[in-house]
């Protein structure tokens, strides 16, 4: 518990580790503070590599839990794996703000057990160029469930999957219960059958739980406002200028059907054309005047 952390390069981290061969279990690891800042590899991890020799496969799982203020990860991680036949620790995050950029990860992984579930919730969740992945990558094992009850739900290149690579198994579950779903550039791949690899840069959002020779996971996505026509214009999108609003009254009457833009309030607004007073509010009488005086051209027009 702390206001402020941070881990800094490679190296950096904060783990509990069971190496091949042990015969005990991994801890848990709970953290608490204003801000968690992680970059350049560092970590937070829970990492079991066993073998069958070193005892029952079956063991209760483990998990990572992360209250805080600000969550900052840019090219670091936050994961949890195994390698033996033991299901991977699972991952809790509650953060006012987490934002996750330039290849940032939040994963469990299994090679011969299931997959690890990852809950977010809190405010705003953005991935840029990052992932939150459950995957079970071995011959056996489900994917993870994963489940987002952040407010808003930003994807800018952004990854969800919960996949499985093995035979017969079943994919995690997702559950997407933000208010707001915006995914960059209109582009989002929801329920793909086929695991797609991420590529930082990419562009791609994606939301899947693929499953080949098995069973797809469930998706869900329940919010509320699913932007993901008209969220972010790419960078140098052509934009509509509009004309000025000034125009000559002579070429407007000229007009089989003249353009007009009127406010018909009470007591203010645009003339219908230009040879019509406008209905302003006349407090003084050289406001009259002048207005007499601009329409008056609009009767020589020739």
């Amino acid at each position: 518990t702390a206001a402020h952390i941070a881990l800094r390069d490679h190296g950096s981290k904060i783990a509990s580790e069971a190496w091949l061969g042990a015969t005990g279990e991994v801890g848990d690891i709970a953290l608490r503070a204003d801000t968690l800042r992680l970059s350049d590899d560092g970590a937070i991890s829970i990492t079991a590599a066993r073998d069958p020799a070193a005892g029952p496969g079956a063991a209760p799982k483990h998990w990572i839990e992360l209250t805080v203020g600000r969550l900052d990860l840019a090219d670091a991680w936050i994961g949890a794996a195994t390698s033996g036949p033991v299901p991977a620790a699972n991952i809790r995050i509650g953060a006012d703000e987490a934002r996750l950029r330039d290849g940032a990860r939040v994963t469990t992984e299994a090679r011969a057990a299931d997959a690890g579930a990852i809950e977010i919730d809190g405010g705003w969740l953005w991935l840029k160029d990052s992932l939150v992945t459950t995957s079970a990558l071995g011959q056996v094992g489900d994917g993870g469930d994963i489940r987002i009850g952040s407010r808003q739900l930003i994807l800018d290149g952004g990854f969800l999957q919960a996949n499985t690579a093995a035979t017969g198994a079943k994919g995690g579950d997702i559950e997407v219960g933000s208010q707001a779903l915006i995914a960059s550039d209109g582009q989002l791949d929801v329920g793909n059958p086929t695991r797609l690899d991420f590529m930082p840069g990419s562009g791609q959002n994606v939301i899947q739980a693929a499953a080949p020779g098995g069973e797809q996971g469930n998706i869900v996505v329940a919010a509320l406002d699913l932007d993901i026509a008209g969220a972010l214009a790419a960078p140098g999108a052509s934009m509509i200028l509009p004309l000025p609003p000034l125009f000559d009254p002579c070429e407007e009457l000229r007009k089989t059907h003249p353009s007009s833009l009127i406010d018909r309030s009470a007591h203010t607004g645009l003339p219908a054309t230009p040879s019509q007073p406008a209905s302003v509010s006349l407090l003084d009488g050289g406001r009259l005047e002048r207005i007499l005086a601009r329409d008056a051209p609009a009767a020589d027009c020739r």
